[in-house]
């Protein structure tokens, strides 16, 4: 009778031991997990705040590329002013040396004039001048 119950008291020591050790693994793991799950969050959020700064930076691209090509075209604008006015010079010149009429030289400087007034509108429409 004493050695099955001897024998009972092992199992039951055996038993008790092995639910000891399988629950601290368990604790260990649960923490482990929870600790992963902090550092998921957090890296969560930061893709979040880098998410919002490439859109940020990508309205940013989006508004200086606007700006860029409006400076282009008053570029543009105001490069066909400049050569408007050396025509007017030319024109000077040649009314200067009997080869061109007074309406010539005044139809010149209405084209280079409006040239002109082109320019700055273009060049003020986007903060040039």
């Amino acid at each position: 009778m004493i050695i099955p119950i001897v024998a009972a008291g092992l199992v039951i020591i055996l038993l008790a031991g092995w639910l000891v050790s399988t629950n601290g693994r368990l604790n260990r793991t649960k923490t482990a997990l929870q600790a992963e799950q902090s550092q998921v969050t957090k890296l969560n959020g930061k893709v979040s705040s880098l998410s919002s700064q490439v859109d940020d930076l990508s309205a940013e691209e989006n508004t200086l590329q606007n700006q860029n090509d409006s400076l282009k075209a008053a570029l543009v604008d105001c490069k066909q002013a400049a050569n408007k006015a050396t025509a007017t010079f030319k024109v000077f010149i040649q009314s200067v040396l009997g080869n061109a009429s007074l309406y010539d030289f005044r139809t010149a400087v209405n084209e280079a004039d409006r040239a002109l007034s082109l320019c700055r509108t273009e060049a003020n429409s986007n903060g040039a001048i």
